[in-house]
């Protein structure tokens, strides 16, 4: 059974540092396009789960140190991942008594698996428009700026989503997607839409996603979100 280890980095990108890893224990299976969805469809799962874990309870701040560890499975027929919630470790580098963490553990492991699939709830807040119309919005959870998206609001209720990317719970775009806000806010849609972002969003790298965040907010010249480095 394979063993998920992060070894030791910062808190903000947990996300990308299980993605790696993941795919690099299963590189043989990676090499195939379609295997390689699945596997990142999995991985998004166990990272939206962690989201709540570590980020929402556990309040972990971005340059906190943290190791995961959990068993999985790997089916090799169906290409899918089962992760074992119940080996799940969590090692925090941050002055919180170990006993806390067992805590929050306890409290996580029965509903892990409901949380991999959950939506998550965004909030935007409109922060600029470009010269060609489109309406840039920043993507945020509280009061923390994950991610921005590029919407162009067409006739008829419907707009279309042509960019957007999203650090948190785990790195993903979305591109040209037509949402239909008839009968609610237009916000309202766009929110619904990002919150599907295991389902819906192409799954990418910490690197590449905050790329095309800075993008982004370099059309309505803002200062670019700043880059967590990797630490080992």
């Amino acid at each position: 059974m394979p063993r998920l280890n992060t070894g030791l980095i910062y808190a903000a990108i947990y996300a990308d540092k299980i993605r790696k890893t993941v795919f690099a224990q299963l590189k043989e299976f990676a090499r195939d396009k379609e295997v390689a969805k699945k596997i990142n469809y999995y991985v998004a799962r166990l990272n939206r789960a962690l989201f709540t874990l570590l980020i929402e309870d556990i309040k972990l701040s971005k340059d906190d140190g943290i190791k995961i560890m959990i068993d999985y499975e790997f089916d090799e027929v169906n290409k899918s991942i089962t992760w074992k919630w119940d080996t799940l470790q969590i090692v925090v580098y941050k002055k919180m008594p170990e006993d806390q963490i067992k805590v929050y553990l306890e409290k996580f492991i029965p509903i892990a698996e409901e949380l991999s699939t959950g939506i998550v709830s965004y909030s935007i807040e409109k922060i600029g428009e470009t010269i060609d119309g489109d309406l840039i919005y920043a993507i945020k959870i509280g009061d923390k700026e994950i991610g921005a998206v590029s919407i162009y609001v067409l006739n008829g209720n419907k707009a279309i989503l042509k960019k957007a990317s999203i650090l948190e719970p785990t790195p993903v775009h979305f591109e040209k997607t037509v949402i239909d806000y008839a009968g609610k806010s237009l916000e309202d849609a766009l929110k619904e839409e990002l919150g599907k972002v295991i389902q819906k969003g192409i799954h990418t790298s910490y690197d590449e996603a905050i790329r095309i965040i800075n993008a982004l907010r370099e059309k309505v010249k803002l200062e670019p979100l700043s880059k967590v480095e990797e630490s080992e």
